[in-house]
């Protein structure tokens, strides 16, 4: 096969080792490499690339055409007009399947776990869904664990699992869907790749995805040309394989001696920041500057963020988190789960819920003088459905002539619930889109502003999830309200992190070796 290792060592940075290798060779002027792809291990270790190799090509005189950096996934996404399904169609999918299921094949495959109802199909739907979305990363479905019988643990189960997976793909199919796991398996079979594609170069990528080097393997029998480069000297080739993966036989017994003095123990992810941000303040008290002073920071563990963020802008130093956050994380998530509890039950805690989310009220007097009025109201009237509180507003109040004139504040606000509450009924992702169009209609956005960016970013994953539910249709005969799929299907959204003049970074295993800093911090080394 026209596949070779490289080996870069393990001396200097990935950074400055990689381009050196792509540059090798390449003279003055314009270098054309679009008919090449770059595959790196994550987007953090590829903005460290796209940051050095222009500068790399400028050393040598040359400018640069291409290449592409990506990640595995991107190279196994299914290819273009392939009518796929979406996350959200998925879960509607295995909700009808889960509901009418044979009761023999979901014992057998979920034991106690076995429910009912919509919100337990979702949540067992999004289970399984990832549990075959993790074995698609290996090149298998649950039919191809299955057809091993009995060569693996809980034969029966997995037979089970299989036919519902059957189920699932039957019911994607009558919609003219095709499911994306069986689609990457199909397409990594079949070596397909861009006809314009020359050359694949795996850029220090340790454990690429089983189902990545079956799409590599069939690429370069067709003709393909993959370059494996591997962050270690040629003494150590016995010590990895031929796509670069460590054989762990050969790394086992080996040991980093560490000083003590190198070494720091502190019991929770806060006092490790502290720790490590004295150990900067320290440094600079011996003469470095802020601006002299290159610091990698190492996160293994995730609880050392947060913290890791709050004492490092203390010292002037923000830190950056390339790690996607959650949709979950955002004030947005709960103003939307809100909307659609008092859609859902229209009771006098969904109502109060909404209302005393930040984002709802204006701020100042008018927001305070709403909660206010409904804080004397609910121990005078007790009420449990947005109902009663209507009714209880129809009582005048103490100090008023007329219900007219009492609780002007409150009664002005609930008309806007009542408003938002008739409008999502009408149209799901139409009456998110109206009524979140009311609550910030009078918000501006500042770009420079990290709050607002941060905000727009929580809008757009929004904005997405919406287009799936208006792309994906009615949902017929579905045994879930759209409201339960949206929620779940929210659940999993992902915001991607966006650098805003960050001047840390804090990094993971994998984006370390990129790292020219010579100053290596790690905080919450948990692990042998």
């Amino acid at each position: 096969m026209p596949v070779r290792r490289v080996f870069l060592g393990w001396d200097q940075p990935l950074c400055q080792t990689v381009p050196a290798h792509l540059l090798a060779g390449a003279g003055p002027g314009l270098q054309d490499w679009r008919d090449r792809v770059v595959v790196l291990p994550t987007r953090q270790s590829s903005w460290h690339l796209r940051s050095a190799l222009p500068l790399a090509a400028a050393e040598c005189g040359a400018a640069l055409l291409g290449p592409e950096m990506v990640t595995p996934a991107v190279l196994l996404a299914p290819p273009p007009g392939v009518r796929i399904a979406s996350g959200l169609q998925c879960l509607r999918a295995w909700a009808a399947v889960l509901a009418a299921a044979p009761a023999a094949t979901l014992s057998v495959c979920l034991g106690r776990e076995r429910g009912s109802g919509g919100a337990w199909a979702l949540s067992t739907g999004r289970r399984l869904q990832t549990l075959r979305q993790e074995l698609a990363d290996g090149g298998l479905d649950l039919a191809a664990v299955a057809a091993r019988g009995d060569d693996i643990e809980e034969a029966e189960r997995w037979q089970a699992l299989a036919e519902l997976e059957g189920l699932f793909l039957e019911h994607l199919q009558a919609m003219g869907l095709q499911d994306a796991c069986t689609a990457r398996i199909a397409m990594a079979h079949a070596g397909d790749l861009p006809e314009s594609l020359r050359h694949v170069v795996l850029a220090a990528v340790p454990d690429p995805p089983r189902l990545f080097i079956t799409l590599l393997e069939r690429w370069a029998e067709r003709g393909g040309r993959v370059d494996v480069l591997i962050a270690a000297p040629a003494a150590d080739a016995a010590a990895f394989d031929d796509w670069g993966r460590p054989r762990p036989p050969d790394w086992h017994p080996r040991r980093i001696d560490l000083d003590d003095d190198q070494i720091g123990l502190e019991a929770k992810p806060e006092d490790q920041a502290a720790r490590l941000a004295e150990a900067i303040r320290e440094a600079w008290k011996a003469g470095r500057t802020p601006q002299r002073l290159r610091l990698a920071i190492g996160v293994p563990d995730r609880e050392t963020v947060a913290p890791l963020q709050r004492h490092l802008a203390s010292l002037g130093l923000p830190a950056f988190d390339p790690q996607n956050r959650r949709f979950t994380e955002t004030p947005l998530c709960g103003l939307v789960e809100a909307l659609l509890a008092l859609r859902r039950n229209p009771g006098y805690n969904e109502a109060a819920a909404l209302l005393r989310h930040p984002h709802v009220l204006p701020a100042g007097k008018a927001g305070a003088a709403v909660l206010r009025e409904l804080d004397a109201l609910q121990p005078m009237a007790l009420p449990v459905t947005l109902g009663d509180l209507r009714d209880a507003l129809s009582r005048p109040r103490r100090g008023t002539d007329s219900p007219a004139a009492a609780w002007p504040h409150l009664r002005a606000a609930l008309d806007r619930l009542e408003h938002w509450r008739r409008i999502l009924e009408r149209g799901l992702a139409a009456g998110l889109r109206e009524a979140l169009q009311d609550v910030y209609a009078e918000r501006r956005l500042d770009p420079g502003c990290a709050a607002d960016a941060a905000f727009q970013e929580s809008a757009e994953a929004l904005d997405g999830v919406l287009r799936e539910l208006e792309a994906a249709g009615p949902g017929g005969a579905a045994t879930v309200d759209d409201a339960e799929v949206l929620a779940a299907r929210l659940r999993d959204a992902l915001i991607p992190s966006v650098r805003r003049g960050e001047v840390v970074d804090l990094e993971g295993w994998l984006e370390l070796p990129w790292n020219p800093a010579p100053v290596l911090m790690v905080a919450g080394l948990n692990e042998g």
